[in-house]
């Protein structure tokens, strides 16, 4: 297992001649201590949490991107072109899947005739072109990431969007450079109910596991790198407002916003 962990983390990384000067500098100011998890304005910080961030595991959608407005009818549209009706609930099982596993759910739910190919590229022809054209950031996380670079900490993003679509957006908002690997579900071949794709990140980041922060705003993904060890960063997403009160109860921090102290 840490074979393939480690071989997996190296397959993953950017390469760091693509990267900005801005990534470059990060890398040298590394020596620094880490960025004080109390200079966020508006945090919600639990007692005991770790006071510096050495490293941090990044969500993609509802952390970073603002994309939650995209997907949360994604799975009904396409269920609904195939002659479906879908069940009240099924937001609440897409947030815990996959793509692969959201189609596979599909098929069998729905007893869909296509393949769990077929279903998955369906479902991508209606979000990748968001992806490279139109999902935004949620604001402050620029300057959020780049007081982070000054102070050395080591990122990287670890998501179950697909590969190409989480790069396509990191590469248009100008980000990717902040971030040394971008790590995901699919190619895991664990969601994130299973704290595998966070152990993969640490093991590139190579940064204390007591120090090395989960980004998320889904309560299953904090629930899960909780329990593996890791600290917690709970970031406000209005999608997952029916577990704001659990999540606000885990984590080591919640974060309303990202904005900094002056």
């Amino acid at each position: 297992m840490n074979d393939y962990i480690e071989s997996y983390g190296e397959r993953c990384a950017f390469d760091p001649e693509s990267d900005k000067e801005e990534h470059a500098a990060a890398v040298r100011s590394r020596e620094r201590n880490g960025f004080p998890l109390a200079s966020f304005a508006h945090a919600d910080i639990r007692p005991g949490a770790p006071d510096m961030v050495e490293g941090v595991i990044f969500d993609l959608d509802g952390t970073l991107l603002d994309s939650m407005p995209w997907w949360e009818n994604l799975g009904e549209n396409y269920l609904i072109s195939r002659g479906k009706t879908p069940a009240h609930d099924i937001r609440h099982h897409f947030k815990r899947l996959t793509l692969e596993g959201s189609a596979r759910y599909m098929k069998e739910e729905y007893d869909l005739e296509e393949s769990i190919a077929e279903i998955s590229a369906g479902i991508l022809d209606g979000i990748e072109h968001a992806y490279r054209s139109f999902i935004p950031l949620k604001p402050g996380v620029v300057e959020m990431l780049e007081a982070f670079a000054r102070e050395g900490v080591r990122m990287c993003v670890a998501t179950a969007t697909e590969y190409h679509c989480a790069q396509a957006a990191l590469e248009r908002c100008d980000i990717v450079h902040y971030f040394s690997a971008l790590f995901t579900c699919s190619e895991v071949g664990a969601n994130k109910t299973e704290p595998l794709i966070f152990d993969i990140s640490l093991a590139h980041l190579e940064t204390p596991r007591e120090t090395t922060f989960v980004m998320e705003d889904s309560l299953h993904a904090i629930e899960t790198a909780q329990n593996a060890g890791f600290p917690t960063i709970a970031v406000y997403e209005a999608a997952s407002a029916s577990d704001e009160a659990e999540i606000r109860r885990i984590a080591d921090a919640y974060l309303d916003s990202f904005e900094l102290k002056a």
